[in-house]
Parts: structure tokens; sequence; C-alpha cells
């Protein structure tokens, strides 16, 4: 074990932030580019043009040296040919990087294995690869709007599974929604009959979500009904490893969250974590849809984007509760991280804006 990562995460969580004061997590969007033609978001709709170089990424990761946790997405990241330079460039130049995670559609498994050999080559403690799975076959394949969806995301399981790698951990994850909120024994019982060993351990359930810029879904009706309730508690994981512990942590709150539509926990957006897209356009999170500037302007300096008055405005906005509102596994974790070390009463805010109010997706100020 690296000691000396696994303590900056630490201190990074009991202070809510990097010890550079930056966010200690980053959401980085590689690209919108993706194999599937998904119901329930419009990713696949919007290609990025112009998406930031291996070099540009490099000069934001330089910017950044003392990230903990990195969350690569897309789309499918591995529609990117260039995704080992990107991957390379992340662990030479964060150096206290201790979990990168990373969801896939299993389109690319080879390309899944070589990036996590590459992590782990780089130093990453955790890499957690998430294969994602909605329903059992046929309705997967429907949802995901793309025949033998399900047999492929299978076999990349197999294939992940199979290289047997050091510090690589692969779930299947399972976002719940109105319409497949009822199939998940089934979408199990047919996972498990293709896959040796499999348990109910092996699977993540998080709940559908709606966003503006990210997913650009909003009035699509994601979030599934009270029933699934039934479905997250039966498969709620019982481990004490830290995966587990999160999980249930993040599934207990979920009922509150389907009553108020409100984070039962003060959120961590814009001091633990920052999204970023794949223009380098910074977001406060993958919901709240609310432009804090483009990191191309900013000479790629993450620190000198996030330093100024209007981010802290907006960091204040999502304090107050005037942002759209979420419980995403990509914002919940670190916030649940925050509100168990007590991170948040340390922290200094400026004064709320008069004219501040929730208002959906759009901007608040």
């Amino acid at each position: 074990m690296n000691v000396g990562r696994l303590a900056s995460l630490f201190g990074s969580i009991r202070r809510g932030t990097a010890r550079d004061s930056l966010p200690y997590k980053l959401t980085l969007i590689l690209t919108r580019r993706c194999p599937t033609k998904c119901s329930f978001c419009s990713i696949w709709k919007t290609p990025s043009p112009d998406e930031m170089t291996p070099e540009e990424w490099d000069r934001v990761f330089s910017s950044a040296p003392n990230t903990n946790w990195a969350n690569l997405s897309g789309g499918e990241l591995f529609q990117r040919p260039d995704i080992g330079a990107i991957v390379d460039a992340l662990v030479k130049r964060m150096l206290n990087l201790y979990v990168v995670d990373f969801p896939t559609t299993g389109y690319f498994p080879e390309r899944v294995v070589e990036t996590c050999e590459r992590l782990v080559a780089g130093g990453v403690r955790k890499v957690l690869v998430t294969v994602s799975l909605d329903g059992p076959p046929a309705l997967h394949d429907e949802l995901r709007g793309r025949a033998g969806a399900f047999e492929q995301a299978c076999k990349a399981m197999n294939v992940i599974r199979d290289a047997r790698l050091p510090r690589v951990r692969a779930f299947f994850g399972s976002t719940v929604f109105p319409e497949n909120h009822g199939s998940m024994d089934e979408m199990i019982v047919e996972a498990r009959s293709r896959i040796a060993g499999l348990t109910a351990r092996d699977f993540h359930f998080n709940i559908g979500m709606e966003s503006g810029h990210y997913y650009q879904n909003i009035g699509a009706e994601r979030t599934p009904p009270e029933a699934s309730l039934a479905t997250l508690e039966r498969y709620r994981r019982k481990g004490v490893d830290p995966v587990s512990m999160l999980e249930r942590a993040y599934q207990r709150r979920v009922p509150e969250y389907l009553r108020t539509g409100r984070s039962p926990v003060p959120c961590a957006a814009l001091r633990a974590s920052v999204f970023v897209d794949p223009q380098g356009i910074v977001y406060p999170c993958s919901i709240y849809s609310r432009p804090l500037g483009g990191l191309r302007e900013f000479d790629y300096d993450l620190g000198a984007l996030l330093r100024r008055d209007e981010v802290r405005v907006a960091r204040r906005a999502v304090v107050d509760d005037l942002c759209p509102g979420c419980w995403s596994p990509c914002e919940a974790y670190q916030s649940l991280f925050q509100k168990f070390a007590g991170s948040a009463r340390r922290e200094v805010l400026v004064p709320a804006q008069a004219n501040g109010k929730k208002n959906g997706n759009a901007t608040v100020a």
C-alpha cells in the first residue's frame, strides 16, 4: 500500500479539499461520443467537436497535481483513440492520485484492460470499473438502443475479470429508472448465467437523474418511483469495505431524496469536486447547469478559474440549496465524506445573493 497517497486522500477528506485548496475529486468528461443510443440520455445526440487534446488535458492535470480522485467519463471514453495518452498524462501529473473510476458500455473491453494496466503501472491504488447494465437482455438492449448490448456488457465483464489485474475491481452499474425498477432480479439471474462466480455484490445500484448540460434529458422524468426502494433494499451491500459502506450510506438516503427532491446531506460540489466537459468548460457538478468558464481561456489553469469571485458565489448557491438538487453518486459520495469528516463546518463562504432561488437546471444567481 502506498501510505503517502492514502494519507493525502484522508487529509483531503478531512479538509474537504486537496492540500492546495483545490477540489480533491475531478469529474472529467472526455467525450460525448457513444456506441449506444440510450433512451434515458441524449449525450449521443450531441457529439463534442473540438474536444480537448491529450496535450491540453496534460496542462489541466499539471494545474491540479494534488488531485486524489479522478472520475473519467463520457459518452464512452474508449471511443477516443488517444485515451492512452490522456491516461498517461493523468498519472504522470497527479502524483497523489489514489482512486480512478470510470464507466463503460462494454464495447471496448481490450481498451478497458489496457487502461487499467496503465493506471496501475502509474501508481493508482484503486481502479474501479463500472460496466453499465440496466436490465435483462431485451430491456437493456431497448434502453441502450442497440441489439446485443446486454451480451456485450457481459463479455466485457468476463474479459476484465479474466485479466486479474491487481488493485482493479469491476462492477456492473445499474441505474434504476421508471422502466426497469422491477426487472433487477431477472437482470442478475441472466448475468450470473453468463459470468461464473458473479454475486449480488458485483452490482452497484443508483437512481436516474436529469441534467441539462450533461445527460441533456431535462423533462424526461428519469427519477424512479418509490416502489424502486424495495429493489435497493434487497440488494444493499453488507460488506465493511469502503465501497460497500459508501453505497449503503447513499442508498439509505434515497427515500429522503425521492420525497423531497433535495440532497439529503450538504453538497460538496465546488469544494470537494468539480465537473469539466470535453471542451474544458467547468461546471459545479454533473447536474447544476451553471457554466463557470472555459479552461482554454484561463491557460488551462483550474485553480485560476476556480479562485474567482463568481465561483465562490456559485458555491454559496450550492450551500444555500439554490441549485437543482440531486442524489447522483457522482456528487453524493464526496458529500457523504464531507458530512462524516465534519469539514463543512470549517468552510468560509461569501454572502448569499438576495435574488437567488431554486430553479431546476437553469443558471441561478
